[in-house]
């Protein structure tokens, strides 16, 4: 079942409170609030991702949903300008699908929500995955902070990080 824009609005409200924060440095916190962030932000990036999956989902059934409508209102267009007389009166090629589409308001409108139920699931999909390409720019920041860590460890031979301002000098 595609979803309904009550429910893309809760799990939009949700997915405002996901939000991973990068200390400016991780040493000074201990080695162990990397551990912290890394699994805090593989929690984030599952839930987006599951969020995800359905809205992908729903936006595939939002669009079968508006294929159905389209088709209904293309058929019922044809037969009316092929067998209804007053729609045949009519003048000019676009007066008849005017004309036409007059005597059919039910699949006029259905057709129009279903086109903006289509739009507002894509536009869903697109803040998800706006979110989610934010998550994955933190991972990698977080991947360069470790990074930093490891290669000013190496540089100070594995001494003491609470030292880490001290500038080394090298005999080349």
């Amino acid at each position: 079942m595609a979803l309904s824009e009550e429910q893309m609005a809760k799990n939009l409200e949700d997915v405002k409170r996901v939000r991973v924060e990068l200390d400016p440095d991780p040493v000074v916190k201990g080695l162990a609030s990397l551990n912290y962030k890394i699994a805090e932000l593989q929690i984030a990036k599952d839930h987006v991702s599951g969020l995800l999956l359905e809205a992908m989902k729903s936006m595939a059934e939002h669009e079968i949903l508006k294929d159905i409508a389209q088709n209904a209102h293309d058929r019922q267009l044809d037969l009316l300008v092929a067998t209804d007389a007053s729609v045949q009166a009519q003048k000019s090629a676009e007066q008849r699908s005017i004309h036409a589409r007059m005597k059919m308001p039910e699949l006029v409108l259905s057709l129009h929500h279903e086109e903006v139920a289509s739009l507002k699931a894509s536009w869903y999909m697109k803040c998800l995955q706006l979110v989610a390409s934010n998550l994955e720019s933190t991972n990698s920041n977080l991947s360069r902070q470790i990074t930093v860590i490891q290669m000013d460890q190496a540089l100070q031979g594995g001494a003491n990080l609470a030292n880490r301002s001290v500038t080394k000098s090298f005999n080349l």
